[in-house]
């Protein structure tokens, strides 16, 4: 239960991100439409994370990440 999930990161992640689109488009989630007025939803299909060996990394470090 303590231990860092790669699946429960990159759905915080993927939350945060949904988040700021939304905020920056100034509108709720629940009324993203595409052009035929089909609902649309947060969707990742591919997650690329570049890091230094994992050895380096000690328990509860805290760490930062950056986008490009």
């Amino acid at each position: 239960m303590s231990a860092l999930s790669e699946l429960w990161l990159f759905k915080e992640l993927g939350d945060m991100h949904w988040q700021m689109v939304t905020e920056g488009l100034q509108c709720p989630s629940r009324e993203l439409l595409d052009g035929k007025s089909n609902r649309l939803y947060a969707t990742f299909t591919r997650i690329c994370l570049t890091t230094d060996d994992l050895s380096t990394y000690q328990e509860n470090a805290p760490f930062q990440l950056e986008g490009e």
